[in-house]
């Protein structure tokens, strides 16, 4: 009976960067005995699963159709591998409401799951979440990195790590819960020696889904203030990536770093406490001295020049 592993995320802690590698090997993992299902397959990953799971109404008992299709699909692969591990990844299952994931616990009741959760530094994961947000185009994310800095709560879900994990403890049992910190070790690489494929499988050298230049996301920021089409914005996007390559990345300052910090603290007490730990995302004991970005500021006249001159220069 194969082991089934849940890696949940959360986003950005280098989900997207193990999707791809193990999508790229599917066949060198499962001749180590590891099947990486192309079932439920969207972008490297199974998050048709999670997709559906969170489309789910409350209301409907046995959940909705596609949630039922995508976790046959699921089982049948489970049902007919040799394998002894089966892989499933998606960041989207992180933060899905408990009683959306009931029907994943009742579906893969037969078999042993383990559960893999990331965890990352609040001000960092906030700062990667806006960026990932505000340079996506065609989405309606388009607040100021100043809102978030004064309401860090609301940004996404996922800041909300001990409600989430604490979910998958609640249907899996603590003791099938994996916690890992970001900053600790990549978690490629500890996933990858978890699953045994260490000296087999090598982590890319470069991660997928960079950070973008700050002056970049704030062009796409302002692009969806005034409802700019979306495959404008997507050629905006490209533009200006290619002509502020060079600029820094966006950052905040170290105040503002450290009042994000202690908004979770509590909360990330509490889920640290659950697997014996101290909460290592606390004030009094991180640095802020590897700031290398700069703070958020308005685009000023000379670069919004510069981009509609490039613009008129080279059309695509």
């Amino acid at each position: 009976m194969p082991e089934v592993i849940l890696h949940i995320g959360a986003h950005k802690t280098g989900t997207t960067t193990l999707q791809r590698l193990f999508a790229e090997n599917r066949e060198l993992l499962e001749n180590h005995g590891v099947l990486y299902p192309d079932t439920n397959w969207y972008h490297y990953a199974q998050h048709r699963l999670a997709f559906a799971l969170r489309a789910q109404s409350f209301d409907v008992a046995g959940g909705c159709a596609e949630a039922r299709a995508q976790l046959d699909l699921l089982c049948r692969a489970i049902s007919e591998t040799k394998a002894e591990k089966v892989f499933v990844s998606s960041e989207e299952l992180f933060s899905i409401p408990l009683g959306k994931l009931r029907l994943l616990a009742e579906r893969l009741g037969e078999w042993p799951v383990r559960i893999i959760a990331v965890v990352r530094r609040p001000d960092d994961m906030l700062l990667s979440l806006y960026n990932q947000n505000i340079k996506h185009p065609g989405n309606s994310f388009r607040r100021p990195i100043g809102y978030f800095l004064e309401n860090p709560h609301e940004i996404d879900p996922d800041m909300h790590a001990n409600t989430c994990i604490g979910n998958w403890i609640e249907l899996f049992g603590q003791d099938n819960v994996t916690l890992l910190d970001y900053e600790l070790k990549s978690p490629v690489d500890v996933i990858i020696d978890h699953l045994g494929m260490a000296g087999h499988l090598a982590p890319p050298f470069q991660r997928d889904n960079p950070r973008v230049p700050g002056i970049v996301g704030e062009i796409i920021r302002l692009s969806k203030m005034i409802d700019m089409p979306a495959e404008r914005q997507a050629r905006l996007f490209r533009v200006a990536l290619n002509l502020f390559s060079g600029r820094p990345k966006l950052d905040i300052p170290t105040e503002d770093r450290a009042s994000i910090i202690a908004a979770f603290e509590a909360e990330n007490d509490a889920l640290f406490a659950r697997f014996g730990r101290e909460n290592p995302y606390r004030v009094n004991s991180l640095s802020f001295d590897e700031e290398v970005g700069e703070a958020a500021k308005p685009l000023n006249m000379r670069d919004m020049i510069m981009l509609v001159n490039r613009i008129l220069e080279k059309p695509e």
